[in-house]
């Protein structure tokens, strides 16, 4: 009660202060949250995240004690998760985005205000509006509702309004998978995606949309993603590029992006270079490397120097096997962008091999050692128990620990100062400690990549690799399975990109998912099964290889290496033994493969050193005497063919030895030794003539000195 000395008018006069000292502070508040809310907005679009962040959070709890709208509340705290993403927090992002829909949620279905705009300062388009069509509304809320009565007692001292829901679910939910994605679970980024209605499913969404089917094994959803994101906008580049890995024709690829009703010359004219990215792309993809070319040709001649071009043109040499091309392609990039870190692991394999294949001073000895490598022989580190393929490390780093040059180095520093979230920079790392010798620590680096991008065939392969060097086979062969799954393609592709593949095993010039790709994941599930004693999945392993690849020379001298299996898997055939049924019969066929492989390649020392040794199993040691001294002669000339006279020397020595004719082989392991000093091959060939000479057992090891002291103790 008030006192009141003026009467009924200081009565009046008394409720009116009341009035103003209960409201205005609510009003003052108000105010100050939204002009608080203006602020938070333009720090999120300059991206300064952490002032966002902090003055979002202030926003996002004062609204709580003010009595604002559910809805502004929800906006509100939205605001403060997207500082939280910016700022690549995504586990608070996802608190409070999930906060933010539960506050909306909550909000009572009023009338939505089309002059109240949300604005989406995370980098996704708003909605397009147009004077006919009403901006899509949130789901839940009503489409109107009328105006408060005005001769309500509240409605006399308050102003009416209607409150909207200020917060977009639709763009939260897509931040929510954004979020989701960078965390790397794609299951729960596509139960949130799936969750936005068709009508609002901008470009991006549908987008991620797709990416996120693709992960999670729905090709057939992911495909239509892609395809509905043509019709949205025929320049997405990225979905043209799945749609043609994934084995979409090219006659469909080309009805998406240019419908038939598009007859305007101008605009055709203007798509030019979209047409010659995607009949690239589709000709690459399906095989056609002279048409793949000339199209990329064209565009580097308009584009000249463009860095995607140029690895493109990278690419199309890999599938044609023409290496010297590929690194000129490579390094011409690298002179344009030289962080650029797309096919970075492309560009250091190559590096490696083509250090391995002689360029450099210090790889002479290794080859020598990888060429002389035998498939009996128990110190052979990279052979892995192949006579033709396996025995040089094909597919599956071979001689790697032979150094690595400057370039590899720098290419390697350069990827990871550019971007250490993309899985080639830590794949071309694991290349790099690979062929100084550190596999352990390569292989750390390979799971890393693997823990980015689990879908990277080349991450695959090089754990793979790896593994084989650290001899544990059964993770190799969960690599090397996953690698040809990925590159087979799952089961639930439609068939046309099986029909694809299979044709483009046949092409003369190899695909992008040519011979080589196709051979080299098999190839180490060979090696990986001959470790572990399994002959007949060795076998059958390249059996699929040679169907994948009828023409391909290194298919059929697997072939050989796995009726040749290694060591205690086979018969033994010690020098001077005769050969067992059963390991003649398999020299046989192995004898025939080595022979096609050397009908398709037939420059290939190592094909011909298979064969020899598959003649000498099959105890026609005269046979391959012959083709080892038809080899000598063919590498006569030349330092740069030490490494093939070495091994056809040592090679001649063994089979000069199974003919007891131990003075000759004597003689063939010393012009081994002359040649390169360093041999191990040659100094254990040596040694096992001078033990067959005194009568003892060739493969008997030292006596250990002290071990009569110690049988004494």
């Amino acid at each position: 009660r008030v006192r009141c000395p003026g009467g009924l008018q200081g009565l009046f006069t008394a409720r009116a202060c009341v009035f103003r000292q209960v409201f205005q502070p609510w009003g003052a508040a108000m105010t100050s949250a939204r002009g608080l809310r203006e602020k938070v907005e333009s720090l999120l679009l300059d991206e300064l995240w952490d002032s966002a962040e902090t003055l979002g959070g202030l926003l996002a709890t004062s609204t709580g004690v003010d009595g604002c709208h559910p809805g502004e509340r929800a906006a509100h705290v939205a605001l403060f998760a997207d500082a939280l993403l910016g700022k690549r927090e995504f586990r608070r992002a996802l608190h409070h985005y999930a906060r933010a829909l539960e506050l909306n949620r909550l909000a009572p279905h009023l009338r939505v205000l089309p002059e109240t705009k949300t604005p989406a300062p995370m980098g996704t388009r708003p909605f397009p509006e147009s004077p006919t069509t009403q901006a899509p509304t949130t789901p839940g809320i009503a489409a109107a509702s009328p105006a408060i009565p005005m001769d309500t007692p509240v409605a006399k001292l308050v102003p009416p309004t209607t409150h909207p829901s200020h917060l977009d679910e639709a763009n939260t939910k897509f931040k929510m998978g954004k979020c989701y994605a960078c965390l790397r679970e794609w299951r729960l980024a596509l139960s949130e995606l799936e969750t936005i209605p068709a009508r609002e499913r901008t470009l991006p969404v549908t987008l991620a949309l797709a990416e996120a089917y693709r992960r999670t094994g729905y090709d057939r959803a992911s495909l239509a993603c892609y395809k509905e994101c043509l019709r949205i906008n025929p320049f997405a580049v990225e979905a043209i590029d799945a749609l043609a890995d994934a084995g979409v024709d090219v006659v469909e690829l080309r009805a998406h992006v240019f419908p038939e009703n598009a007859n305007d010359t101008t605009q055709s004219d203007s798509h030019t270079a979209l047409r010659l990215l995607l009949e690239g792309r589709s000709s690459l993809v399906a095989g056609d490397v002279g048409n793949a070319r000339a199209h990329y040709e064209a565009l580097s001649r308009a584009f000249p120097g463009d860095a995607r071009v140029t690895l493109a043109l990278a690419r199309i040499a890999l599938a044609n096997n023409d290496k010297d091309a590929a690194l000129d392609h490579f390094r011409r990039r690298r002179g344009v962008d030289p962080r650029a870190v797309e096919g970075a692991d492309l560009f250091a394999e190559l590096l490696r091999s083509n250090r391995e294949e002689g360029e450099g001073d210090d790889v002479t000895s290794t080859k020598i050692k990888t060429l002389t490598a035998s498939a009996h022989d128990v110190d052979d580190e990279f052979g892995l128990g192949g006579y033709g393929v396996l025995s040089g490390g094909y597919g599956l780093g071979g001689c790697n620990a032979c150094g690595a040059d400057g370039e590899l180095r720098e290419l390697v520093r350069d990827s990871l100062e550019a971007n250490t979230e993309s899985p080639e920079s830590w794949i071309a790392a694991a290349v790099y400690w690979s062929a100084r010798g550190h596999v352990t620590k390569a292989l750390g680096y390979a799971d890393k990549a693997l823990r980015l991008d689990d879908l990277k065939k080349t991450a695959h392969l090089t754990r793979g690799h790896l593994c084989l060097r650290l001899r544990r086979p059964e993770d190799a062969v969960v690599s090397f399975r996953r690698a040809v799954w990925l590159i087979d393609g799952s089961s639930s592709l439609d068939k046309s990109k099986k029909k694809i593949k299979s044709s483009t095993s046949n092409a003369p010039g190899g695909s992008m998912i040519g011979t080589h790709a196709l051979v080299t994941p098999r190839a180490g599930l060979v090696a990986s099964y001959l470790l572990q004693r399994r002959r007949k999945e060795a076998l059958a392993s390249a059996k699929e290889a040679l169907a994948c690849a009828p023409r391909s020379a290194n298919a059929h001298a697997l072939m050989g290496d796995a009726y040749l299996a290694r060591g205690t898997m086979n018969a033994q055939v010690a020098v001077g033994v005769s050969a067992t049924a059963d390991t003649k019969s398999r020299a046989e066929k192995a004898k025939k493969h080595f022979k096609t492989a050397l009908q398709i390649d037939p420059g290939n020392a190592r094909f011909a050193l298979a064969l020899s040794e598959a003649c000498r199993l099959c105890g026609d040691a005269d046979a391959a005497a012959a083709c080892l001294r038809e080899l000598l002669e063919g590498h006569a000339g030349g330092s740069n063919e030490t490494n093939v006279r070495v091994a056809c020397h040592c090679a001649l020595g063994a089979v000069l030895a199974s003919q007891r004719m131990l003075a000759d082989a004597a003689g063939e392991y010393q012009k081994a030794s002359g040649l390169d000093p360093d041999n191990d091959g040659a100094r254990r060939g040596i040694a096992r003539v001078e033990r067959l000479m005194k009568g003892q057992d060739p493969d008997a090891t030292e006596p250990d000195e002290d071990g009569d002291d110690d049988e004494d103790e």
